[in-house]
């Protein structure tokens, strides 16, 4: 849980005026970036790519800090001490893949991960003016508050910049018996960019959450995230029909289904024609039996063979579910 608290907090934040987090993603820009620094740890993160129904997240980790962000982000990253890269299901609202490019792997994502995705759905509510943080001692009881608000530092490459539009939001902690279960948390956005600049939690002291120390727009990044082949999530007989369902990254959503007989030798491969629906990432297949029947012996194991057009390469065998 705590290992994707602070992603949570960007994930959760990405833009001030839309209703929830999903609308927000979707309002992100390609190479919007942010930093922030807790404990003499740096964090980036990235908007790597975004499309309407997914987004790419980088998140970059250092102890070291560059002269310049942006340069060292556009560079080899030396000195990183964990790299992760979230690609993000936005039309189910799931985490779909991690993978980091220092060691070169795919992650499954735990299941806090996909708690971080239910929260996506939460609102955003404007924070009234008299709950906003403001400067100097509170007046006696009973006399007008007339102390100005308080307006955390905002740096874009480098420098220190005004907000064009401060813009002030809330969101609720759900009660998940976390340490911050149930409270709230205010965050500071610029309404011209993605990520706030600011967040801390609403308790009877300080607990800041996420204080940025640069950001920026327009990140060059050479770095592509690696998709692994199809995956098949179930597969089901109903009457007439085999009903598969396929996970593939958009990239490659152009699918190819083959299907071959176990006890043939040797064995012939044959294209199966199919409908389909496309949701996200999810591929939903609906075969007809009847031609599959003059391919295969009668109750004879066979295989299917998934792979892409745009990679065919890359290609998932797994066993057919048996028909009469």
């Amino acid at each position: 849980m705590k290992y994707f608290i602070g992603i949570f907090f960007f994930i959760f934040t990405l833009y001030a005026e839309p209703a929830t987090v999903k609308d927000r993603l979707l309002q992100g820009k390609k190479g919007d970036f942010i930093i922030s620094e807790k404990d003499h740890l740096y964090t980036a993160l990235i908007i790597h790519e975004i499309q309407n129904d997914y987004i790419i997240l980088e998140q970059v980790c250092t102890v070291q800090k560059p002269d310049s962000w942006k340069q060292w982000l556009e560079s080899a990253r030396k000195g990183a001490t964990s790299w992760n890269m979230f690609y993000i299901d936005l039309y189910h609202n799931e985490l779909i893949d991690i993978y980091s490019p220092l060691q070169k792997k795919h992650y499954i994502p735990e299941t806090s991960s996909h708690f971080i995705m239910t929260l996506c759905n939460l609102p955003l509510k404007q924070t009234p003016e008299n709950q906003q943080k403001k400067i100097g001692p509170p007046p006696p009881s009973g006399e007008l508050d007339r102390r100005p608000l308080w307006k955390p530092s905002k740096f874009v490459d480098g420098k220190k910049e005004p907000f064009s539009s401060l813009d002030i939001r809330t969101i609720r902690w759900p009660d998940d018996h976390s340490e911050f279960s149930g409270k709230l948390c205010d965050l500071y956005f610029d309404h011209d960019f993605a990520f706030p600049f600011w967040g801390q939690i609403r308790t009877g002291h300080l607990q800041i959450i996420m204080h940025s120390i640069d950001s920026g727009k327009n990140l060059s990044n050479n770095i592509s995230f690696p998709d692994l082949p199809p995956s098949l999530l179930d597969q089901t007989l109903e009457e007439d029909y085999i009903f598969l369902t396929l996970q593939s990254y958009p990239r490659q959503q152009d699918i190819l289904l083959y299907i071959v007989e176990n006890s043939q030798f040797p064995k012939k491969i044959t294209p199966i024609t199919y409908s389909v629906e496309k949701k996200g990432t999810k591929i939903y297949a609906k075969i007809p039996i009847e031609p599959i029947k003059q391919i295969l012996t009668q109750n004879s194991p066979y295989q299917w063979i998934i792979s892409s057009r745009q990679a065919p390469h890359k290609t998932l065998e797994v066993p057919g579910k048996i028909f009469k």
